[in-house]
């Protein structure tokens, strides 16, 4: 039976063609190099479900050591035709994109890499040279695969370490201040994972690794207590870490496919910065550096330590219960907060707000006096010749306190001590006043940081 023709046919048309997709030349390539792997790999087990020989489970790792050895041949392509601008009919893949293939490559590999090493392991006496190859195949791959993520939006994790006990101030304002000022990422498209209560090396590097694997690390901000006595060590639920065991647990995790696609993800755009006191001080070089590798490898990221270290706590201003966030609005404003939210005759509100004014500025000037003067961040605010001279006027000095109320919304007044808890009344009437930072830089407190760049 003849098909009814179609109005173009019988008008002596034939019916357009359908467009053939366009396939970019690196993708047939490595659609060939992978077929051929995987039809090598299906022939060593053609007899059917009989065990396989060891001489065949090692033609099978060597055959994947190939496979991923191709892979980063293809994805170091993938990487290198993206740095080039596009052609019309050929657009670059959306960072997004770029995300979801690495996810879903990553979600194939992991097991292929880790039955090869389970296979090494059980079956081929746990031969080192074919070891090494495969991680070192599998490391150039994943390396080469998160390229393609290098230059897109990046993951920043937050780390806050378990109290030793539950009275742990210091903790309690760094996980506060953790929350406040890196909950949000700096750089549009990045996201942050904040994860608290870590409680071992072992609960760090896994947070690390499991972090949004697709995407390339920006920073790892660890907020704990650290010392230098005997040397430089991590506080982690009242138990103290040492280089040696930070170098341990890399050890122990050198070969796994989680700290592979973890260290990957890290290249001389990525900081690993430890907040915790003394933590760059005495040998800290040597702590550092353990660490930077522990989480990251040998990827040319920094590793970041304070000599001493102090965290910010916010001491907002507020009336009735309404919390000032810019003095010239809330305080000084025609409709500042006293005459916002008071019933009454015009005259008896702006006689409320004259006297806020007057009741914020004699504030401001005692906590100029008493807590901010002398103080290093007054150097953001004040000129070098009022620093130098140290003479302020009243008025030079509410102008001060304004801008620094205003930076934040609030002033920030360094807490360092951590046996006592951080009082929210008037810090110029808490004891003792030593505790704050913000104001009275003792001697021997440095804010300096060490660097130390890790690998080449």
């Amino acid at each position: 039976m003849e098909r009814e023709r179609s109005g173009s046919e019988r008008r002596g048309h034939r019916a357009a063609a359908p467009r053939p997709v366009v396939e970019h030349p690196v993708e047939a390539l490595q659609r060939l190099a992978g077929n051929r792997v995987a039809a090598a790999l299906l022939s060593v087990q053609r007899d059917g479900p009989r065990a396989a020989t060891g001489s065949e489970q090692r033609t099978f790792v060597e055959l994947l050591v190939r496979f991923f050895d191709g892979a980063a041949d293809f994805y170091r392509t993938r990487e290198m035709v993206q740095a080039v601008p596009a052609l019309p009919a050929m657009p670059h893949p959306t960072p997004e994109a770029n995300l979801a293939e690495i996810a879903r490559v990553l979600a194939a590999w992991k097991p292929t890499y880790d039955n090869g090493r389970r296979m090494i392991t059980d079956s081929l006496q746990g031969d080192a040279a074919l070891t090494e190859q495969l991680r070192g195949s599998y490391e150039r791959a994943l390396s080469a695969l998160h390229g393609l993520a290098r230059n897109g939006p990046r993951v920043n994790v937050v780390l806050v370490a378990a109290p030793g006990r539950d009275d742990d101030q210091f903790i309690r304002n760094a996980a506060a201040y953790a929350r406040t000022y890196f909950g949000r990422p700096a750089v549009p498209g990045d996201t942050v994972v904040v994860v608290e209560g870590v409680d071992s090396l072992d609960g760090l590097l896994s947070a690390v690794e499991s972090a949004q694997t697709e995407r390339m690390v920006r920073r790892v901000d660890v907020f704990a207590h650290g010392t230098i006595e005997p040397s430089n060590q991590l506080k982690l639920a009242g138990r103290w870490h040492s280089a040696a065991q930070l170098e341990a647990a890399l050890s122990a995790r050198r070969l796994t496919s989680e700290h592979l696609q973890s260290a990957t993800r890290f290249d001389t755009g990525s900081t690993l910065e430890f907040h915790g006191c003394r933590l760059g001080a005495g040998e800290g070089e040597r702590f550092l550096r353990a660490a930077g590798q522990a989480v990251g490898g040998d990827r040319g990221q920094q590793a970041v330590g304070y000599r001493q270290r102090w965290f910010p706590r916010r001491y907002q201003l507020d009336w009735r219960g309404h919390p000032v966030t810019d003095t010239g609005r809330d305080v000084y404003g025609d409709s500042a907060l006293p005459i916002r939210f008071t019933r009454g005759s015009e005259r008896q509100r702006v006689a409320n707000r004259n006297r806020f004014v007057a009741d914020f500025e004699r504030h401001a000037v005692r906590l100029f006096d008493e807590v901010v003067a002398g103080s290093a961040e007054l150097r953001s605010f004040a000129t070098a010749r009022e620093v130098a001279d140290g003479t302020f006027s009243r008025a030079r000095k509410i102008e001060i306190m304004r801008a620094m109320y205003d930076a934040n919304g609030a002033w920030l007044l360094g807490f360092l001590h951590p046996a006592h808890q951080v009082p929210d009344m008037d810090p110029t009437q808490a004891l003792p006043l030593d505790d704050y930072t913000f104001t009275r830089e003792h001697a021997a407190w440095e804010s300096q940081t060490l660097r130390i760049r890790v690998g080449p």
